[in-house]
């Protein structure tokens, strides 16, 4: 009988190549020198840096809270992206320098909490970088953040892709009034982004990547109409923690919370003229003592939001007040509107005239025109001026707070 043969044993399966790599956002692309040091280009330093210390954090929301202490943040952020970008040529930086500095940063005393599960979970890395996202989850976390939605006209992108557009979001909210100062960051930021997208979608998304940046060049506005709310809403307060653990609000804040939720959505000029003078100036009066107190201090005095709702009830509950015509809040303020949605020059003037106030100066634009949020800017400053137009302070500090739900042109658009 012929011997048996002995059954070669298999090896492994060679591996089959997985293409490209999708790395994490917080995953930097390292390269190890033969000393076995480990190192990063100076554009993935610069988004590694960026993306550890910007994303996860609602950026503007911190602006309204500590205004000086985030542009200390930015210009010392800038700095480092700068001393990584201030060479002729392309060169390595030690992945544990670019910690170093992550690290130093998120030390500032003005730097708010944001551990690095919290960017994770802002930038989907939770899920696999093939897996799929709906254009509406993407938008909610846009409003989350208040970041500029970008609009990738699909109803669903990859979780990597859908990483990218967060990022250029951040970048958007952060970098505004930086590209022009430091345009060779900017760049090195782009170019790393666009590293870290496979060579067959590249000419692709080189087209949708220069359409996202090119409002950062022309120091435009970045948000697209028609995509969810990424101002706060008037009828929102504008709140944070406290040092025991209860909700806060500034004074100015707290003064147009009150007001916007008592003057708005009547017409004040008809009720003034048809009403007892007693009650109407005893209402404006006692109104006025309210939120007097809040700003005596000085407009950047926190106040406890359970006072300011203490304060607010027994006028809004008040017998007289309960009697008056008025129109739903929401509706009233375009609140049912995307902050950068249109409307018509019309249909604002026909409001301004059932509410007897101001019709507004300023010309629409170019399509005849408003943007809401500069519509419902000019509705909460007339109603505000019917009962207080001889109080310059007064229309000063409530000015401060409709700022706060308009565009800031001097830092983030």
């Amino acid at each position: 009988m012929p011997p048996k043969r002995k059954n070669k044993k298999k090896g492994p399966k060679p591996k089959k190549s997985p293409g490209f790599e999708f790395l994490k956002p917080t995953v930097p692309k390292t390269i190890t020198s033969p000393n076995g040091q480990v190192n990063l280009e100076s554009q993935e330093a610069c988004l590694h840096l960026f993306t550890m210390v910007v994303c996860g954090i609602n950026w503007k929301m911190r602006r309204f809270q500590d205004k000086d202490g985030t542009s200390d943040i930015q210009h010392k952020l800038m700095e480092v992206l700068v001393k990584y970008t201030n060479w002729p040529k392309p060169f390595k930086i030690a992945l544990s320098v670019v910690q170093r500095d992550i690290a130093t940063l998120q030390k500032l005393l003005s730097y708010p909490p944001n551990p690095p599960e919290n960017v994770s979970k802002a930038l989907l890395e939770t899920q696999g970088s093939l897996e799929m996202i709906s254009t509406q989850k993407y938008y909610e976390i846009c409003n989350e953040y208040t970041l500029a939605p970008y609009d990738p006209c699909v109803s669903e992108s990859t979780v990597w892709e859908t990483q990218l557009y967060l990022i250029t979001g951040w970048m958007m909210m952060f970098l505004q009034s930086e590209w022009r100062a430091n345009e060779q960051v900017c760049e090195k930021l782009c170019e790393a982004m666009m590293d870290r997208v496979p060579e067959s979608e590249k000419m692709n998304h080189v087209k949708k990547f220069e359409k996202m940046v090119g409002s950062l060049k022309r120091h435009n506005k970045p948000c697209v109409p028609g995509k969810p709310n990424s101002l706060p809403l008037p009828t929102t307060p504008i709140t944070r923690l406290g040092p025991n653990e209860e909700l806060i609000m500034e004074g100015s804040e707290a003064a147009f919370h009150t007001c916007t939720l008592l003057l708005c959505g009547i017409n004040w000029k008809r009720i003034s003229e048809n009403v007892d003078e007693l009650e109407y100036y005893n209402f404006k009066n006692t109104l006025y003592e309210i939120v007097m107190k809040y700003l005596e201090p000085g407009v950047a005095n926190p106040v406890k939001y359970h006072e300011v709702v203490k304060n607010l009830l027994p006028l809004q509950k008040g017998e007289w007040y309960k009697s008056l015509p008025k129109e739903d809040l929401n509706e009233t303020l375009l609140e049912h509107l995307d902050s950068f949605d249109e409307i018509p020059a019309q249909k604002l003037r026909e409001m301004c005239r059932k509410f007897g106030i101001q019709e507004p100066l300023e010309p629409p634009s170019d399509s005849g025109n408003y943007f809401v949020w500069d519509a419902r800017k000019h509705l909460l400053k007339s109603w505000f001026g019917l009962l207080f137009y001889d109080q310059p302070l007064f229309r000063e500090v409530l000015n401060v707070a409709i700022q706060n739900r308009s565009p800031c042109v001097s830092f983030f658009f």
